[in-house]
């Protein structure tokens, strides 16, 4: 044990084994009094670290598309959705959407075009839902039986990327992502336009978008007493009528 009274710099410097231009701690620096200016020290150097390690992962591997993980990634958080709660999925997808944002636009449309494919509708669930439900159809007198047959065809037709949607919707800020995600879905389509599992993808994240949109709207009437700028954005914006003047406006 160091003595309380040695000098406060002892905390990193005197337990690390150096060589030219790196530092190794045993973990003996634990045992260091804390002062708060030393605290400070020691998370800067953890921090400076990491930030290396961080930029060598960079360079190196997350160019690089490791489709296996992110495969498993979306596999994690749309079928556990009912087994992990929700901050457990919360930080699986935050962790999906940080990965995507590292990746260059050509790994981006690998990931895209694996989302489309693997994670769209379960045929094998879809045609056993059919079946059962042509079957109630044809058979049964019960309409109620009918109709739970149908709702879960319904369910087993919506393409599983749709859950990951709605998961990366939850988070701050997920909305402006998935805006963003489809421009690139967007991007990928005028370059291979005989993508159909990518423009179907597309058109789903559409339909999503917009629903959660007119969600959010808060509707007002636009009248004289409304204040200037909204009355001159009404006059710019206005497709149907010409606007010339204030007295069209009004």
């Amino acid at each position: 044990m160091i003595s309380p009274t040695a000098p406060s710099s002892a905390l990193i410097h005197s337990s690390t084994h150096c060589g030219k231009g790196s530092s190794v701690r045993d973990g003996s620096e634990l045992s260091q009094p804390l002062e708060p200016a030393n605290v400070r020290a020691f998370w800067d150097n953890i921090n400076q670290e990491d930030e290396a390690d961080r930029s060598v992962a960079t360079n190196t591997q997350q160019k690089a598309v490791d489709i296996a993980k992110q495969r498993m990634l979306v596999s994690t958080i749309i079928h556990q959705k009912d087994h992990k709660g929700a901050v457990m999925l919360g930080l699986y997808t935050q962790r999906l959407c940080d990965v995507y944002e590292r990746l260059d636009k050509p790994s981006r449309v690998v990931f895209l075009q694996m989302l489309s494919r693997e994670f769209c509708t379960a045929k094998g669930d879809a045609r056993e839902s059919a079946r059962r439900y042509l079957e109630s159809a044809a058979k049964s007198s019960d309409p109620i039986q009918s109709v739970l047959f149908a709702r879960n065809l319904r369910d087993d037709l919506t393409p599983l990327y749709t859950e990951l949607f709605d998961q990366i919707n939850r988070l701050p800020g997920g909305f402006a992502f998935l805006v963003h995600m489809r421009a690139d879905m967007l991007a990928q389509i005028r370059n291979d336009r005989d993508d159909a599992a990518l423009r179907a993808m597309s058109d789903s994240l559409m339909k999503k978008l917009e629903t959660w949109i007119i969600g959010t709207l808060d509707l007002k009437r636009i009248t004289w007493n409304s204040p200037a700028y909204t009355i001159e954005k009404l006059g710019q914006y206005e497709a149907v009528h010409a606007v010339k003047s204030w007295l069209d406006v009004k």
